[in-house]
């Protein structure tokens, strides 16, 4: 489950920039893959995130559709082609 406040590993440039850690500071989970806005929640399944209908803002000032954020210590390119 991820939450508000969890770290995570993160790429900006829309999933192409350097592995980075960020905390998770908003969770938004919309309907559809892709979408900016949805319901706000302090909790989402990484279901969800995999499914990319999980925006996210980040301590960095940063927001982040689910493709680009992961687990702490994966990488989301690799762990998302897991799915």
């Amino acid at each position: 489950m991820l939450k508000i406040g969890d770290e995570v590993s993160w790429r900006h440039g829309w999933g192409s920039g350097p592995l980075r850690s960020a905390v998770v500071t908003s969770i938004d989970v919309t309907d559809y893959p892709r979408e900016k806005y949805g319901d706000s929640r302090e909790q989402a399944g990484w279901d969800l995130v995999k499914e990319n209908r999980v925006v996210v803002s980040l301590d960095t000032g940063n927001w982040a559709y689910g493709s680009q954020i992961s687990p702490l210590g994966t990488d989301p390119n690799k762990w998302h082609q897991e799915y």
